[in-house]
């Protein structure tokens, strides 16, 4: 590899990019601010995430916290509350972490050298250097999906080792701009070195690239298998009492620190007797619990799919709360009745907002009400296979 990028002309490479990057770059908000706050976030936001959907987040998040300072002083609630939506919520915690360590151990400035940034939170190889790169001017180069894309097919390598490639992105980083070059890469592989149906004519460094004078381009980089995406299937609890809904913090796992409606495996309790009896069999007045079964949600997460079977329970207001079962807790703390209003507040994952939106986007009334001895009609559209 070291051999076929000593034979480029690196000088003329990199202008040629930057030049292109210079008239067809896209306009975007953090593009507007060298601020390394501003550049930090949107790095963040931008990990495994399309552009579009971070352009909806961006603006409102540093609204809110416009500085690090900000955003250190606020509780991670807060945090999470404004990221929901937009998915993996351990890079919202990470910010949060960060900044508050920044404050405390750097005055509030955030660090410019690589290395530094390094013993951050949430701060990776790429997170790092990105920001190193574009807010301070180091020369490192980064490697991301578009920026991998680009360096395989440019030096045609299939499935070069991560570590080759980022020597591979420092060599080739233009020493004075750095920040601009990366971005150009990302944009280049964005825009017009695409996974399908790459757009070559319009590439500025068609020139130098391999896979192109092989006529492979599209075989570059060799496919990455794919994780099987792994099903799970839920009774979810919507449980209401004069009109306050009950919901807990996640203990550990996917959507940690998140505020969830209970949940329950399929798999341990197949149909609705079996969740509403053990509720109902020890509640004094259960002929004026009101049961609804609602439609079946699925979200697709990373690599996971949960399927979703929604249980609307309106508990009598001037009856006793609730007991719930040992395995619907589990996993579960802070467990709180909030009113309708403050739901929208709270940092509520999209999966279980899904919910929500069944009962009041709908104009609809419960059904008339359950009990134990009448559901066993409800079985049978249950015992389906759990993750189906």
């Amino acid at each position: 590899m070291k051999d076929i990028i000593d034979r480029l002309p690196l000088p003329v490479l990199r202008k040629r990019l930057l030049d292109w990057y210079s008239s067809r770059r896209r306009v975007l908000p953090w593009r507007q601010s060298h601020d390394p706050y501003h550049v930090w976030v949107s790095e963040v936001m931008l990990q495994q995430t399309q552009v579009q959907t971070v352009l909806r987040y961006y603006g409102r998040f540093i609204e809110r916290f416009p500085t690090v300072e900000a955003l250190a002083a606020v509780e991670l609630d807060e945090v999470l509350s404004i990221w929901q939506g937009l998915g993996y919520y351990q890079r919202a915690r990470w910010l949060h972490a960060a900044a508050r360590k920044i404050v405390l151990d750097y005055g509030g400035r955030i660090p410019r050298r690589c290395e530094d940034l390094l013993q951050l939170p949430g701060f990776g190889a790429y997170t790092a250097r990105a920001v190193a790169s574009i807010a301070f001017g180091e020369a490192v180069g980064v490697v991301d999906g578009n920026v991998r894309r680009v360096l395989c097919r440019l030096l045609a390598l299939p499935s070069p080792a991560l570590a080759d490639l980022q020597k591979t992105a420092d060599r080739l980083v233009d020493p004075e701009y750095p920040g601009d070059f990366n971005q150009a890469m990302m944009e280049l592989g964005s825009l017009v070195c695409t996974p399908r149906h790459p757009d070559c004519r319009s590439c500025p460094i068609r020139p130098w690239c391999r896979a192109l004078s092989l006529g492979r381009v599209e075989d570059y980089p060799s496919p990455k298998s794919r994780n099987r995406i792994h099903g799970e299937r839920y009774w979810v609890g919507l449980w209401s009492r004069a009109d306050r809904w009950l919901l807990g913090h996640r203990e550990r796992g996917l959507l940690k620190d998140m505020w969830l409606f209970p949940m329950w495996p399929r798999t341990r309790y197949p149909d609705l007797p079996a969740v509403m009896t053990p509720l109902l069999q020890d509640y004094p007045d259960s002929q004026a619990v009101e049961v609804r079964r609602l439609p079946t949600v699925t979200h697709v997460f990373s690599h996971r799919r949960w399927v979703l079977d929604p249980i609307w329970v309106v508990w009598p207001p001037e009856g006793p709360i609730p007991n719930l079962p040992d395995e619907i807790q589990k996993g579960l703390k802070n467990r709180v009745w909030f009113p309708r209003v403050q739901l929208r507040t709270l940092p509520i994952p999209r999966a279980h907002r899904k919910l929500l939106s069944l009962i009041f986007e709908s104009d609809s009334t419960i059904q008339p009400r359950l009990v134990a001895d009448d559901m066993e009609h409800y079985a049978a559209d249950t015992r389906s296979d759990p993750t189906s």
